[in-house]
């Protein structure tokens, strides 16, 4: 670990465990924070598949299954339109850097997950298939490092 997150080398190796979960299904979407969300998983296990973007130490993880909170924020809500009923295909981490991309699929369409973990600028980002960024928690850091308009 750094001090500002996940070292490229420990993101490399949860891509790699997110990435030995392909065909689990993503079943619904929490948000446990204002930038803290779980993405519950479905394949040989149950699993939440956890981002949590909270200065000082951002992280992605699998953990067990928790209790999904009594009423879902807006946020949780559109995340789980986006990536209902997706599966993984694919996981990796970007070469370099402190970042990793999970790349999900509904039938013929890809959805990437797109997750940096730089400190106070941790973000997520729900990128659809066309390359266009459909959420993004932390729009401000989105844009200023054009990601976002």
């Amino acid at each position: 670990m750094t001090g500002r997150g996940l070292s490229p080398r420990l993101v490399a190796d949860v891509a790699r465990e997110i990435d030995a979960r392909r065909g689990a299904r993503v079943r619904t979407a929490h948000q446990d924070g204002k930038l803290a969300f779980r993405l519950d998983l479905r394949g040989e296990e149950r699993e939440d598949l956890v981002v949590a973007l909270g200065h000082p130490f951002p992280r992605i993880h699998l953990a067990e299954p928790r209790p999904a909170p009594k009423t879902p924020s807006a946020l949780a809500g559109t995340l789980r339109r986006l990536l209902k009923g997706t599966r993984i295909v694919a996981a990796h981490e970007v070469a370099g850097e402190r970042a990793l991309q999970v790349t999900l699929r509904r039938g013929d369409e890809d959805t990437h997950l797109w997750v940096e973990l730089l400190g106070g600028q941790a973000n997520l980002y729900v990128v659809g298939a066309d390359g266009v960024v459909l959420l993004t928690p932390r729009v401000y850091v989105a844009k200023r490092r054009g990601a976002s308009k």
